[in-house]
């Protein structure tokens, strides 16, 4: 894009940030989320690059720039949302995602307890709390069992034997 490039000439210029964000919400609406995200920073729009990452699923980019440009508290604040957003969608997987990312696996934990997903929950029990293990595998059973789920709380009760 010809304003784009023209802009570039003068970059450091904090004068011109304004046509930086007009030309960055052009490539946004395109779903031209690169272009976009790069001119948002050059603007000085962190926290709507952000956005525009997490939004468009790059989990990964979003956190490293938003752990680079705002508050622990800001970042956590932002992921945990998202990440309630997604598992109120019931993309659980992303929501797990976006939740270790910034180091809240027994939030993960939780949402997976809550939801009675078991297998999910063990798994990050053994990952992040292995000496947890031997107290959650009968936790899930006895769960199971007061859910007159029998057959999958003997699961549990026997791997922890």
């Amino acid at each position: 894009m010809k304003a784009q490039h023209i802009l570039e000439e003068v970059a450091d210029d904090p004068s011109y940030a304004k046509y930086f964000k007009v030309i960055a919400e052009h490539f946004s609406k395109t779903q031209e989320v690169d272009k976009a995200a790069e001119l948002m920073i050059k603007s000085g729009d962190e926290r709507n690059a952000v956005t525009l990452l997490l939004d468009s699923g790059r989990w990964r980019e979003a956190f490293i720039m938003a752990s680079q440009t705002m508050t622990n508290t800001e970042v956590d604040r932002l992921f945990t949302s998202k990440a309630d957003e997604m598992a109120d969608q019931k993309k659980y997987d992303v929501a797990e995602e976006l939740l270790l990312l910034c180091e809240k696996e027994d939030s993960a934990i939780s949402m997976y307890k809550r939801l009675k997903k078991w297998d999910d929950m063990i798994r990050l029990v053994e990952q992040y709390h292995p000496d947890l293990v031997d107290k959650s595998y009968p936790a899930v059973g006895k769960a199971l069992a007061e859910d007159n789920a029998y057959s999958q709380a003997e699961k549990y009760f026997i791997k922890v034997s």
